[in-house]
């Protein structure tokens, strides 16, 4: 390895790649493993830094791949794109680096020309410099937002199906209300299978009245979560009150007060 010419190419910290460049000459130049915080930190950025524009879309995309894979539920593609991002990049990113470097030094040599060579170095200026800095806040930023704005939407859409139960337990609740009314006292055990919601729902799958604990018992298709409305007698009326069961708390409308 000349020491001096890949000093001159590394540019900054170069004594710090020089002292694992020697380790990985010195094991025929394998894929000896070391660790890399700013591969680990930057990612995308350093390898762009680095003028290893390949590797920098390859680890911007498994990123990527692994915010989708997240946003679709699919944990073993995200455990397998943050091993590969966060712990066998970090490792290896010394030994990709001294392969890349050797690579280039080899091709400058075989073009023979002093213009060849120069564009081997990586300068210290403000405009590569932005831009490895901007290829790694898109790589951060971009799965960040689409995160960001997916759990919104995943919890509009839980709020709107857990709606459709509420409206439908709020309609049998007029019920219980009416034969309370006429006979001044809640259905029994035997009376209870008389009030339950018999029309098709789409993402309800069933809202029931429990006589033994005096509330209309709403489970949802999806997951089986529930959510109930309790009753309770004051001054001859029927009170209803929206609590959960195992239903997460802010998937309740608005409508519910516990």
């Amino acid at each position: 390895m000349e020491v001096e010419r890949m000093r001159a190419v590394i540019g900054p910290r170069a004594d710090y790649y020089l002292a694992r460049f020697q380790k990985i000459e010195g094991a025929g130049g394998g894929w000896v493993p070391s660790w890399n915080f700013a591969a680990f930190f930057f990612s995308a950025a350093w390898f762009s830094y680095r003028r290893m524009d390949s590797w920098a879309y390859a680890n911007f995309f498994l990123l990527l791949g692994g915010t989708i894979a997240w946003l679709a539920q699919s944990l073993v593609i995200l455990l397998a794109c943050l091993v590969v991002a966060f712990v066998i990049i970090p490792i290896y990113a010394n030994a990709v680096y001294f392969r890349s470097l050797t690579s280039r030094l080899a091709k400058a040599d075989s073009a023979k020309s002093e213009s060849a060579a120069n564009t081997l170095k990586r300068p210290l200026c403000m405009g590569k410099l932005g831009g490895a800095v901007f290829v790694g806040a898109v790589a951060f930023i971009v799965p960040v937002f689409l995160a960001m704005a997916w759990v919104p939407s995943s919890d509009f859409d839980t709020r709107a199906k857990v709606a459709e139960g509420d409206q439908l337990a709020r309609s049998l609740s007029e019920e219980l209300a009416a034969f309370h009314a006429n006979h001044r006292r809640m259905p029994g055990p035997q009376e209870a299978a008389e009030f339950r919601v018999k029309v098709p729902m789409r993402f309800t799958e069933s809202v029931v009245y429990d006589a033994d604990r005096k509330m209309i018992v709403v489970t949802m298709r999806d997951d089986g979560k529930r959510f109930a409305m309790q009753a309770t007698e004051k001054d001859g009326a029927l009170v209803w009150t929206c609590h959960t069961i195992d239903l997460k708390l802010k998937y309740l409308p608005s409508t519910c007060h516990n």
